[in-house]
């Protein structure tokens, strides 16, 4: 009986793994996509940089 109840609840953490691994992975993507989009375009960055060092041009 000890060994049933402990064989189900490996099942069990084994489902629950491999949840999780999929859940962290899906988590892990989407903060991916959303790091690029808070960077923005690639002309959005550069007029960025630009801007930025006109401004420090400008205050020396």
């Amino acid at each position: 009986m000890i060994k049933n109840i402990f064989e189900g609840t490996k099942e069990v953490l084994t489902e629950l793994t491999s949840g999780m691994t999929e859940v962290c992975q899906d988590i892990s993507v989407k903060i991916e996509g959303f790091e690029v989009r808070l960077m923005g375009t690639y002309e959005e960055i550069e007029a960025y940089e630009k801007s930025k060092e006109i401004v420090e041009e400008t205050t020396k």
